[in-house]
This record gives structure tokens, C-alpha cells and sequence, in this order.
């Protein structure tokens, strides 16, 4: 539930790095959360303007690729780094909003749900 709180005033909310596969991530994602599947092999060279002072947490879909991605930054000089403890499963099962790239919400909308569309299981057959 952290990821909902806001900030305190003039903080730099936490970067979000989802390592997920491409279609994993436009499936559905974390709104602003940044596309980086390279992280889990060392690859940071995306988000290395990103990440320095911030900081960083890491998302996969169970919570166990994102801690390679989550080791890869801290050796890439990530002084903040964080791994989201049971990944999008558990996101989405504490009710956290997500988004499918076709809906991304508008810049500067806020991790904690504003303007994000909130999937709780339901398809065009309701």
C-alpha cells in the first residue's frame, strides 16, 4: 500500500520499473510505471538518468524476476532500490489500479490511481 500514499511535499515520487516481457506489460501495467525488461540482465542504460536520487521499485508478476532487475540497479549505482513483494499478482490482488497500454492515463496522473482504470476481473461478458 505504500505505492498509493502520496509523497511527502516536493519528494520525487518512487520510479517504477516493470521488467515484465512486452506483452505482459501492455497487457496490463501500473500506471507510470516505465517498460524496462532489459534490467533483469544488466542492461539499465533506458533508465540510468532515471534513477539517480530516486527511489526505484521494481515490478515483475510474481516478485521473482524483479529481484534480478532489483540487484542489476543497485550494481548500476541505484542507491534506493525496492522489490514490489508479490509482483502484479499481488497488485492486483490488493485491489492496486492497473492499465493495458491502449488505456495509459494522462502524463503527470499519479500512482495512486488517478485516472487509471481499475480491473477487477471483469470482460465484456461482465
Amino acid at each position: 500500500m505504500w505505492l498509493f500514499t502520496r509523497p511527502p511535499a516536493g519528494a520525487e515520487p518512487p520510479l517504477l520499473v516493470d521488467v515484465r516481457t512486452g506483452f505482459e506489460y501492455n497487457w496490463f501495467h501500473i500506471p507510470g510505471a516505465v517498460h524496462a525488461p532489459g534490467v533483469i540482465w544488466g542492461d539499465t542504460h533506458a533508465i540510468d538518468a532515471k534513477i539517480k536520487g530516486r527511489t526505484v521499485v521494481v515490478v515483475c508478476m510474481t516478485g521473482h524476476r524483479s529481484q534480478f532487475g532489483a540487484w542489476s540497479l543497485i550494481r548500476h549505482g541505484a542507491a534506493d532500490v525496492r522489490n514490489l513483494e508479490w509482483g502484479m499478482i499481488g497488485w492486483l490482488l490488493s485491489g492496486g489500479p492497473v492499465v493495458s497500454s491502449d488505456q495509459e492515463p494522462a502524463a503527470g496522473s499519479a500512482v495512486n490511481g488517478t485516472n487509471a482504470t481499475q480491473r477487477k476481473g471483469t470482460d465484456e461478458n461482465g
